[in-house]
């Protein structure tokens, strides 16, 4: 409920999500690491503050600035909102899971929640010129044949996805995925890792 505190005060991005003003603020800030923190305070803190992660260009800078990620069911609702919106403090990088975390039975409402999430981000991305305010998004995926899927069914929408987990990988498995992975990153402006 929204109140005269600013530091109180709510912004509601859809039906199921109310977000804090502060971070819908943040939200608007490039991600990086204590990014929930003013820029004074990164001062104090650090010689050098943590750079916005999406400006990293090598691939183990990003396999080290990603840090801890969270992890959610896809079949979830009202995360995209929060997502979208900044509405987890310090956030870097979130899984969707479309994997053990969804029963069979609940598959296809949890890819349509994760085809909205990436809806979302479009959207986002075009309002603000950027990605540089969303954290990594990544999508855990059951097998080759379920992500080669996807990618067809979201199309463009797909280029929201930052990183695909696989689950239970071997190296016969490995191999399956590899050109699925590899066509994927055609016309794309980021790997997809």
């Amino acid at each position: 409920m929204p109140t005269d505190d600013p530091q109180r005060s709510s912004l509601s991005l859809g039906a199921a999500a109310v977000v804090p003003a502060p971070a819908v603020e943040q939200a608007r800030r490039p991600v990086r690491h204590f990014g929930h923190l003013g820029e004074e305070r990164l001062a104090e803190l650090f010689v050098q503050p943590p750079r916005p992660l999406r400006e990293l260009t090598a691939p183990h800078q990003h396999a080290a600035a990603m840090g801890a990620v969270l992890y959610t069911p896809a079949s979830r609702t009202g995360v995209a909102d929060r997502f979208v919106g900044g509405g987890w403090r310090g956030l870097t990088a979130m899984a969707f899971c479309l994997e053990d975390a969804i029963a069979d039975a609940d598959l296809g409402a949890a890819e349509e929640q994760t085809r909205l999430l990436l809806e979302r981000v479009a959207d986002a991305t075009d309002r603000a010129g950027s990605r540089a305010h969303q954290p990594y998004l990544l999508v855990r995926v059951r097998t080759p044949d379920h992500l080669e899927r996807l990618l067809a069914e979201w199309g463009p929408l797909a280029d929201g996805i930052d990183g695909i987990l696989l689950a239970k990988i071997g190296a016969e498995r490995m191999a399956e995925y590899l050109p699925i992975v590899r066509s994927a990153q055609t016309g794309r402006d980021r790997p997809l890792w």
